[in-house]
């Protein structure tokens, strides 16, 4: 049985399948009447959809898999690194790069390997990502554990907090709509 409420996320992909993980890092489907847990799903860190509605799955010491076309397809091989933990995916609205952020900072996944993107630098001695977006223009938006929200527009960086319009400085999302 499913713990609701150890539930991290849901997802609904493209195919109209409410996906569930739970705390304990284990994925579940929704058929309509019952949850039932993925075969081999033991060790889900972190889900995520991409903007065909396909569902990606970090698994610890495996890698990143997609459901595509009603099966698992495994896109990225962590090469059983322990010191891998991947605990966010997104991906780039403007770019369509994947993010990755867990035990080795932001990452991004680039030709199949992991690699900090180079925007990351300015950002050192800022340990805890909470958040992030890339944004329709390229904009990337990042909650951090120093609060407010960080925006990099065309290489310069702006940090908002209450003293410039937020109400507190514990930004937990970015969301952009669709106008």
């Amino acid at each position: 049985d499913v713990d609701f409420a150890a539930c991290r996320r849901a997802r609904t992909e493209g195919y109209g399948i409410i996906w569930a993980l739970t705390k304990k890092g284990k994925l579940y489907r929704f058929n309509g009447n019952a949850f039932r847990a993925e075969k081999d799903s033991d060790s889900v860190s972190t889900i995520t959809l991409d903007k065909s509605g396909n569902l990606w799955a970090a698994v610890y010491l495996k890698g990143i898999y997609i459901f595509k076309e009603k099966e698992w397809q495994e896109e990225i091989k962590v090469d059983h690194d322990p010191s891998l933990f991947l605990t966010k995916l997104t991906f780039g609205k403007y770019s369509g790069t994947l993010y990755c952020y867990g035990s080795h900072g932001l990452l991004a996944v680039d030709k199949g390997k992991f690699k900090a993107p180079e925007w990351t630098q300015a950002m050192a001695g800022k340990v805890f990502l909470i958040n992030m977006l890339e944004d329709s223009k390229g904009n990337i938006w990042l909650s951090l554990d120093d609060g407010g929200a960080w925006v990099l527009s065309q290489q310069n960086w702006t940090h908002y907090t209450y003293q410039n319009g937020l109400t507190d400085d514990n930004v937990t999302s970015f969301y952009e709509d669709a106008e």
